[in-house]
């Protein structure tokens, strides 16, 4: 049977056809395969920038080395994408960082990029801000917030100053004030992610005229966040980090955009006590019943581990 000069054609097309379908599948498995890579390196890098975040001193306070914490981040960055020894990968690196941030219980930090002009070199460099509040206001009062149950306000009309817990403060002040909204605990968790929104939005759309100085071209923008990511944010001491626009290269315009949140592995708001059960040391929750001595808490696990204390069988910490 003679093969005409329609079936040629056909045959053709339809191997074309196959071709592209093959090479977009493949494009699409590789960008997926470079998606997982690229998550497991942020989020270690998260996960070890809030190791150092939180520490505690001789005297028992509480430091909170955010310099110490970006330093572990872009260490593992930079082990990670293999640029350890590479200055010049490691700025170009960072302007994909528009905004990194540490929260604290009574308000933020946020290190953004700045450019410093020295006659006629300019030099890309990051900066941490000054600690900005979780403070709002309504007709009657002045409110600063924290993460936790304490609270300060102020009274605009008299300028008296109120500072305890939440519980407390809320019988000194009018029935017109926040704390007696029903619904105040989602009103103070919504005020404190709109503070956040914010800031957030104003640097990273700010990092725009930075990165276009440097031929990104990439709009760099707040994304939208759900709501169990500002919950995460906002729940103790964390560390976030926005990477956006990143180039998956593959021969696709693809660009990789993630943000991370971890929590500090050491709070001052549950700490542990050692206490002695059948001659062996175990790390309590201070509710447990084993517990014989509340002077000298503990704030991680690991610290307890130090002391020889295995976890109680009881409270299980």
């Amino acid at each position: 049977m003679r093969i005409t000069s329609l079936e040629i054609i056909f045959v053709l097309i339809t191997f074309c056809f196959v071709v592209i379908i093959d090479i977009k599948t493949s494009t699409v498995s590789s960008l997926a395969q470079k998606r997982i890579e690229y998550n497991k390196i942020l989020d270690s890098a998260t996960e070890d920038a809030v190791c150092d975040l939180v520490e505690i001193n001789t005297n028992r306070e509480f430091i909170l080395n955010k310099e110490k914490a970006y330093e572990n981040f872009m260490r593992t960055l930079y082990i990670q994408f293999g640029i350890v020894d590479d200055s010049y990968k490691q700025e170009k690196l960072k302007l994909y960082l528009p905004l990194i941030a540490v929260i604290d219980v009574d308000g933020f930090y946020i290190l953004s990029n700045e450019e410093y002009t020295m006659e006629s070199d300019t030099v890309l460099y990051k900066i941490w801000k000054e600690k900005l509040l979780y403070i709002v206001s309504d007709n009657y009062y002045i409110y600063q917030f924290t993460l936790k149950d304490n609270i300060k306000v102020i009274d605009k009309s008299s300028n008296e100053v109120y500072e305890g817990s939440e519980e407390d403060i809320k019988e000194k002040l009018n029935s017109n004030s926040l704390l007696h909204k029903d619904n105040y605990q989602n009103i103070k968790q919504e005020k404190i992610s709109n503070i956040l929104r914010k800031e957030f939005g104003y640097f990273i759309n700010s990092h725009n005229i930075i990165a276009d100085s440097y031929d990104i071209n990439y709009e760099f923008s707040l994304p939208e966040l759900d709501t169990q990511t500002w919950a995460r944010t906002i729940k103790d001491i964390s560390f976030i980090a926005f990477f956006q626009g990143y180039p998956y290269g593959l021969g696709t315009k693809e660009r990789y955009n993630r943000v991370c949140v971890s929590a500090s592995r050491i709070s001052r708001y549950n700490p542990y006590y050692i206490s002695a059960v059948d001659d062996i040391l175990y790390y309590h929750r201070k509710n447990c019943y084993h517990i014989s001595n509340l002077d000298e808490p503990l704030y991680s696990k690991k610290l307890c581990a130090l002391k020889g204390a295995y976890p109680c069988f009881e409270c299980i910490p």
